[in-house]
């Protein structure tokens, strides 16, 4: 489901940032953190009504979408009024904001598997920022990137870790962590895209949820 947002006041979130060198990721301010424990605790009490067993089976998949709230509609219209693109343009290596487009976003779940998974490269033009919805590592099921030494990450709530969408994802067996995905995407790539190839849908499109971020089928 998309997020609908409506504009809000102008707030000032403050600036700080862990870069990874060149490595294609970096880790910066998102939400302030009582916000992000909010919606964590309002998505995962959503998440056991629907599904009192969801976080205790095992999955053949590392996350699935969840319904957004609306707190979690107003934080993301908040954070994307507020949003520097530069993290996104830096990683894009490109020279101007205007190059990089919103594409859309989506509240994610990740769930315990029965062994590791591993997405291999996605497609170019493309960038991902992760808003930590309480603390966030591999125990609870988030991420590492990179193929050869992947690169693990300790998210506390409300951080955010930009990443560009060709690095090799690897998740492993931990699951219970909860997060905001919004997907970036250059002009060049945006103009390729049909309405039904966006995040969600599209057998054809290299960032459908269905089939994890990357281009895996797993």
């Amino acid at each position: 489901m998309k997020a609908k947002l409506r504009r809000l006041p102008h707030q000032t979130l403050p600036v700080t940032s862990s870069r990874s060198g060149m490595t294609g990721h970096e880790v910066c301010d998102g939400i302030p953190k009582e916000e992000a424990d909010a919606i964590r605790d309002e998505l995962l009490n959503f998440v056991r009504d629907s599904n009192p067993h969801i976080l205790e089976d095992l999955h053949q998949r590392p996350f699935m979408v969840v319904d957004s709230t609306n707190r979690y509609r107003e934080s993301l219209g908040r954070y994307l009024e507020t949003f520097d693109k530069m993290p996104i343009v830096r990683l894009f290596s490109r020279n101007s904001s205007d190059e990089v487009q919103y594409h859309q976003s989506h509240p994610i779940l990740y769930l315990k598997t029965e062994g590791p998974i591993r997405y291999p490269v996605g497609k170019h033009g493309l960038a991902f920022t992760f808003i930590a919805l309480g603390q966030l590592s591999d125990v609870n099921g988030f991420l590492a990137l990179g193929s050869l030494n992947p690169t693990s990450f300790n998210l506390e709530s409300g951080q955010a870790l930009h990443c560009l969408g060709d690095l090799e994802q690897r998740f492993g067996t931990g699951g219970g962590g909860l997060a905001i995905l919004i997907a970036w995407m250059t002009i060049r790539i945006s103009r390729r895209l049909t309405k039904s190839q966006d995040i969600g849908s599209g057998e054809d499109s290299t960032i459908s949820i269905g089939k994890g971020i990357g281009t895996s089928t797993a």
